[in-house]
């Protein structure tokens, strides 16, 4: 069968747009080549697998010249032609329709057609208005044609015109056309900083906040007021622009694209975090934000989900004990996530709704299926679920070789930032703490750790489940002092 770039594009397209497809290469406008036309209805036939064997070149090149010899140069040039057109086709269907209406008012402008231009010109203008411009780059363009159309006017003729708008609106437009294309740079930036790598140095980071604040009439733009305010969250670490940020995405989301909403919710949850860490966070408060930065992801046509908002959107609900909703959502959005994170966030998540069934060997069957850790929180989250299924089922050996393994991927593991060590290294100081407990009737131990999770002020991660565990240890201790 056919393995060419032609056939992966072919099968790219929607059933819808292979329909079109056809149409465009019937039009004699773009196609002159009947035979691509007798070329497209045999592979109409196979849409969109493409996977018989009758698509073979030599059986394609039968069927449309009825000849027993095959020339293979005239079967590369269809296919060639055929790429070609499809590459055009595809392209003619991705223009927006702004883009093309801007070259339109190009034509009026070098045409000298001003009375037309002038029309052409006020319908765009008030399109822009209620069009989501991509970094305000359409502002621009349509500044800037219309500034070089009132010089080819010469339209300014009298002292007034000495200062018109429409002169250094373009220059007005391009800075703002630069100011979100950098802020939006910076704001990824500073989110890797705050996630990834502490010791990142990001590039005029402090130059473009500083003139921001020294010319806040771009602050009434929201796109640069939303990611003014994200930036100075990861980076200044204050509440307001917390709430700031909120306060845009209930009352203005609407204008914003769904994936500047995405962001914005990202950056919040990621502030939600590092404050989940210093003890100051409400779960509640992350699931919100979680819930809606998966409706707003799923707005999007063909899209997916992020494994980190899976992932983190899943924890919270464990977190919470929605352990009900969690099987559902496991449901419902695994398919949503790239394939390569399927696999692992498929077992993952449903060894940990074993665990809470207590179905320790299903959910230590589910964590031997995942054999290379694609994202980074997976292998702490398996060795921590592994660490207290270990503990439950007393096999202290396992737990304790586990444990002394976490505590040598922490040490060589350079991408897990110093807050979220931290939070690992915690977990490990109050285990290694509870499994030499558990086999001592100490009851000042049993006190000394339960001591250690209550003062711990900072996130613990399990904090219920160590407490869970103190308490069980204490009823047994009460147990057999009133036996004795």
């Amino acid at each position: 069968m056919l393995k060419t770039d032609l056939i992966k594009l072919l099968s790219s397209l929607s059933p819808a747009e292979f329909r079109k497809f056809g149409k465009f290469l019937d039009s004699t406008y773009f196609n002159t080549n009947s035979k691509l036309i007798e070329f497209y209805e045999i592979l109409k036939e196979h849409y969109p697998d493409f996977d018989s064997l009758e698509l073979s070149k030599e059986n394609i090149y039968r069927k449309l010249y009825k000849e027993d010899k095959v020339v293979m140069g005239t079967m590369y040039y269809l296919i060639s032609e055929m790429e070609s057109l499809l590459e055009k086709f595809i392209s003619i269907e991705r223009i927006k329709p702004f883009t093309l209406d801007l070259t339109l008012l190009e034509v009026l402008d070098e045409l000298g057609i001003s009375s037309l231009y002038d029309k052409k010109y006020k319908v765009l203008k008030k399109e822009l208005n209620h069009l989501h411009d991509t970094n305000n780059l359409n502002n621009f363009l349509l500044a800037k044609i219309n500034c070089t159309h009132q010089v080819q006017k010469k339209n300014f003729r009298t002292n007034k015109d000495n200062y018109r708008k429409e002169w250094y609106e373009p220059m007005d437009q391009l800075i703002k056309f630069f100011l979100k294309s950098i802020l939006t740079d910076l704001e990824m930036l500073s989110n890797f900083k705050r996630t990834q790598n502490e010791t990142l140095t990001i590039p005029l980071l402090t130059e473009i906040i500083n003139f921001i604040e020294t010319n806040k009439a771009y602050l009434d733009d929201i796109e640069i007021r939303a990611l003014y305010f994200e930036i100075k969250m990861l980076t200044s670490y204050e509440d307001k622009y917390y709430y700031e940020l909120k306060k845009i995405l209930k009352e203005d989301s609407n204008k914003l694209f769904p994936d500047q909403c995405i962001e914005i919710i990202l950056s919040l949850q990621q502030y939600c975090t590092q404050k989940l860490l210093i003890g100051e966070n409400s779960k509640e408060e992350e699931f919100e934000l979680a819930t809606l930065a998966i409706r707003f992801q799923l707005m999007e046509k063909n899209s997916h989900i992020p494994v980190d908002m899976f992932y983190k959107m899943f924890m919270l609900g464990m977190a919470l004990e929605k352990y009900d909703w969690g099987k559902e959502f496991i449901g419902k959005h695994i398919k949503h996530l790239d394939e390569q994170f399927q696999n692992n966030a498929y077992h993952y998540c449903s060894a940990r709704l074993h665990y809470q069934n207590k179905d320790y060997d299903r959910a230590l069957k589910d964590l031997s299926k995942i054999k290379q850790y694609s994202f980074i929180h997976f292998k702490p989250a398996v060795k921590i679920l592994q660490l207290m299924i270990f503990y439950d089922l007393r096999l202290i050996s396992e737990a304790e070789d586990t444990a002394n393994s976490f505590v040598q991927f922490l040490r060589n593991d350079k991408l897990i930032t110093s807050g979220i060590q931290k939070a690992y290294k915690n977990f490990l100081r109050i285990y290694f703490k509870l499994i030499k407990t558990e086999f001592t009737n100490n009851k000042s131990k049993i006190l000394d750790i339960k001591a250690s999770i209550e003062n711990q002020k900072e996130l613990l991660i399990a904090r219920k489940w160590f407490l869970k565990r103190i308490a069980e240890m204490e009823m047994k201790l009460n147990k057999n002092v009133r036996v004795m």
